[in-house]
């Protein structure tokens, strides 16, 4: 059974712009990997696969160390956001296909992300009471 958890937060306002730091490179992230699965597509004719993508994720931390301040399965999620958009898309390529009355949207860049994910329990945060932890 999976389980979900969703906190309401009240940050201080130094944990705001930690976090506000945190969604603007999970949002760039996310624009950064969708450019390049354009490009790659336009050369190939074959968008990255998620292992790619998770291969370019490890290039930008090497390359931008301001990668580092957001926990390694948060930049995985996002990775893992956008091929599953890639999979909607062609899903729905597919049902239109078929005669089907479903709209087909290409994966758009984003203006902003609003949550972070942390797939796994234990990893990237910690629950203290009546408080969480993130890092």
């Amino acid at each position: 059974m999976k389980r979900s958890f969703k906190y309401r937060c009240y940050p201080s306002v130094k944990q705001e712009k930690k976090i506000g730091v945190q969604l603007f490179l999970a949002k760039t992230l996310y624009n950064y990997l969708l450019d390049e699965s354009k490009k790659s597509y336009k050369e190939t004719g074959k968008t990255l696969s998620k292992n790619e993508l998770e291969k370019l994720i490890v290039k930008v931390k090497s390359e931008q160390p301001i990668y580092r301040k957001v926990h390694s399965q948060v930049l995985q999620n996002v990775s893992d956001r956008l091929s599953k958009a890639y999979k909607n898309f062609f899903r729905r390529c597919g049902e239109k296909k078929a005669g089907s009355g479903v709209k087909v949207g290409y994966p758009r860049f984003k203006s902003f992300v609003s949550s972070l994910t942390y797939p796994q329990e234990g990893v990237g945060f910690e629950l203290l009471e009546k408080k969480v932890w993130l890092f």
